[in-house]
């Protein structure tokens, strides 16, 4: 009867465990974080050394601390580099807009031009090829 009674009390303490890995270590791992420069793009290299640094941190924990610490490291790491992903792929859309913009404000530009003649539109062209640096 004391080894069932054993394992009765193992299955409790492991269950135990669980429950505590599962619901509340995550969130008091969470406030250890520093989460201050999630919100901003980090370069690569930064981005890489907040990940060791975190994986740092978590050889100090054990088992399931452990694991749900490395996931959460690693979590943090691919949301940083989706946003610099993200800001890049903005960064070169919104010099494309500006490109494209600049573009058809151009030849709007010129075709006013052509609505004038001699020396009007001459200056008409200068003053757009100064504006548009062309």
């Amino acid at each position: 009867m004391s080894h069932s009674l054993y394992a009765v009390h193992r299955i409790c303490a492991v269950s135990l465990t669980l429950i505590w890995a599962l619901t509340i270590a995550p969130h008091a791992l969470a406030q250890n974080i520093d989460h201050s420069a999630t919100s901003a793009v980090l370069t690569s290299d930064e981005i890489e050394r907040r990940y060791e640094a975190a994986m740092e941190k978590c050889g100090a924990l054990e088992g399931a601390q452990q694991d749900v610490c490395e996931q959460q490291a690693e979590t943090e790491r691919e949301k940083a580099e989706a946003d610099a992903e993200l800001r890049k792929k903005a960064s070169e859309a919104h010099e494309d807009a500006v490109k494209r913009k600049n573009e058809v404000d151009w030849d709007l530009a010129k075709e006013r031009c052509d609505t004038l003649s001699g020396d009007a539109k001459d200056a008409c062209m200068a003053d757009a090829r100064a504006r548009f640096n062309r």
